[in-house]
């Protein structure tokens, strides 16, 4: 069983492997920034600006996302790590082109206003003060900053209260315009999918949305080969990957395992929770 590989000329890398008897897929879209990626005075602003993209688009609420996915029993979420971060969703076959609709959508257009910074703000604290409570994520954290001090990777992919306090919406702007391009990012997608269909939904994506095709490059000139994250016995790229070989290494299996029921966060954010009530 094999996978399918497109890369377009906005240089967004699709990725697809169909799996026989399938009747779900999982999709999602790795851009390849993490904390690594952050100076000093921008520490947690790869974790923030995840949030904030589902805060919603011009075209999108965080509520109508939130019931668009209630409504045909998916789900879609998002995660952040030192070396990418990952918007991910769920749904029957069937239903692929509102998933990737969306995950395009935040990917491309979020909105980033100003009274959805401060709100969010407040929940990426309540989120730093949570991860401070917890003995078994703090060791690693102290890992990682003995391993690699005065360096991003040993710096905390929450950030640290002082840096989420003072961060601006334009440096945040400025963030997601930088990294947020086209090719930095990778469309995994796995289950029950047709790879031509999948490339054209996202071709039809950067039509509507006018992807920027600029390069992008590691802060600081900085060695842009993957270290591993040693804290899950390697599950990680092992160093000597290239960055962008590595991202794809690791999408596709990842998309695919979650058809196999991993567990995964429930599909309501706080934010999203506190928009709800």
């Amino acid at each position: 069983m094999g996978y399918d590989r497109t890369v377009l000329p906005s240089g967004v890398r699709v990725v697809s492997e169909r799996l026989e008897g399938a009747r779900s897929v999982s999709i999602g879209a790795w851009v390849g920034t993490g904390s690594r990626d952050e100076s000093a005075d921008l520490n947690g602003a790869t974790h923030f600006l995840e949030h904030l993209l589902f805060k919603g688009t011009p075209s999108r609420s965080a509520l109508e996302i939130a019931q668009s996915f209630d409504a045909i029993g998916g789900d879609i979420n998002a995660f952040t790590t030192r070396e990418f971060t990952c918007f991910h969703a769920r749904t029957l076959g069937e239903d692929l082109p509102l998933a990737l609709g969306t995950i395009g959508d935040l990917v491309q257009n979020a909105s980033l206003a100003p009274d959805d910074v401060e709100a969010e703000r407040s929940v990426v604290m309540e989120e730093i003060a949570m991860h401070e409570d917890t003995p078994d994520d703090i060791v690693f954290d102290v890992f990682h900053e003995t391993i690699w001090p005065d360096h991003p990777l040993g710096r905390r992919v929450q950030g640290l209260p002082g840096t989420v306090e003072q961060m601006s919406r334009e440096a945040i702007a400025g963030f997601f315009h930088r990294y947020y391009t086209g090719d930095n990012i990778v469309v995994a997608a796995s289950g029950e999918v047709d790879h031509a269909q999948v490339v054209g939904l996202v071709e039809h994506e950067q039509g509507v949305a006018g992807i920027d095709q600029r390069a992008v490059g590691l802060q600081g000139g900085e060695d842009q080969r993957v270290v591993g994250d040693l804290y899950r016995g390697g599950g990680g790229a092992a160093a000597g990957f290239e960055k962008r070989a590595a991202l794809e290494v690791l999408a596709l299996p990842a998309v695919a395992s979650r058809l196999k029921g991993s567990p995964e966060p429930p599909i309501f954010t706080e934010s999203w929770r506190r928009t709800r009530e």
